[in-house]
């Protein structure tokens, strides 16, 4: 049952990268805080998936590691240059 919450849990802060991706690419979000939140959400996925293979549990292993792919783009887009703000006009 606790790995079902837990499961539940990343599942739910998955979807809110995804969020923040499609908020950031729209630019409809502040770069800077969007970076930010990136980052400090990328490092938690990142010792999840850490702890999920000191625990041996490899099914919950791929949403921490959905979670962490997520935060390194939305951490990529926060970052376009002039030229990739241009081409999007």
């Amino acid at each position: 049952m606790e790995k079902l919450f837990e499961l539940l849990m990343v599942i739910s802060l998955d979807a809110a990268m995804l969020v923040l991706v499609c908020l950031t690419i729209k630019g409809k979000i502040n770069r800077s805080y969007a970076r930010l939140v990136a980052l400090t959400m990328g490092v938690g996925f990142v010792l999840g998936v850490v702890a999920r293979c000191i625990d041996g549990v490899n099914l919950l292993l791929i949403p921490d590691a959905l979670g962490a792919m997520l935060s390194y783009t939305a951490v990529l887009m926060s970052f376009p240059g002039e030229k990739a703000e241009e081409a999007c006009k």
